[in-house]
């Protein structure tokens, strides 16, 4: 079971919607805040010398036993070139212990034929749990050496998916700091991102928000 208390904000969010909504709109996000690292933007942003100095200020941050989560958030046209975003979103892997990746963003970078391949990938660079979201498929939780498929909530009429995969970041990391178990987290962050993504621009009543079940990690 994870210990709570090693995480805060993941950094301000600026979202301009374009008329339709959706994963095309422009995103800006700035800022870095608390005690988790939990996007791909400051890798790409930064020129190689200050990424490898993140880097290493991630790993002392590990070292006292900080807790590192990385979503890749992998917009190709936002990157030099795919060599160089793959060697920087490989290095985000590498230094978190947590990993939430999307399957189809994931494969067309790295070419996993599955989501169990991309789980297995990026747990060989050192994530000891990792969730590969897959869109309305079910998400793939890979946590203390075993693998699993969770069926995601179906939501009958979307409004806006703009911020599906950070609702469901939130949920899973907020459930999972707060004792739930692996599954139990997963779930919670389906729960989440299902009832965002009929808000437009991810604008949820905060009021809507339960707080997360709470169990303990099945012992293996």
């Amino acid at each position: 079971m994870m210990q709570p208390g090693a995480i805060a904000a993941i950094g301000e969010c600026m979202v301009e919607l374009s008329p339709a909504g959706g994963n095309d709109d422009a995103l800006l996000r700035q800022g870095f805040a608390g005690d988790t690292f939990n996007t791909a933007w400051y890798l790409r942003d930064l020129p190689p010398a200050a990424r490898g100095h993140l880097l290493q200020a991630l790993a002392a941050f590990r070292a006292g036993g900080g807790l590192v989560a990385f979503d890749p958030n992998i917009r190709p046209a936002l990157w030099p070139d795919a060599a160089t975003m793959r060697s920087g979103i490989s290095a985000g892997y590498a230094s978190a212990d947590i990993a939430l990746p999307t399957f189809e963003d994931d494969a067309a970078l790295f070419g996993d034929a599955s989501p169990e391949a991309c789980a297995h990938r990026i747990a060989a660079l050192g994530p000891y749990e990792i969730v590969v979201k897959n869109g309305p498929a079910p998400a793939l939780l890979h946590s203390a050496g075993r693998q699993s498929r969770l069926p995601v909530r179906k939501v009958v009429s979307p409004l806006d998916t703009t911020a599906a995969g950070d609702s469901f970041n939130a949920g899973w990391l907020a459930a999972r700091l707060g004792g739930a178990c692996a599954t139990e987290a997963v779930l919670a962050g389906q729960k989440l991102a299902a009832r965002v993504i009929l808000h437009r621009g991810a604008l949820m009543p905060m009021a809507g928000v339960q707080e997360a079940p709470r169990t303990t990690e099945p012992q293996a």
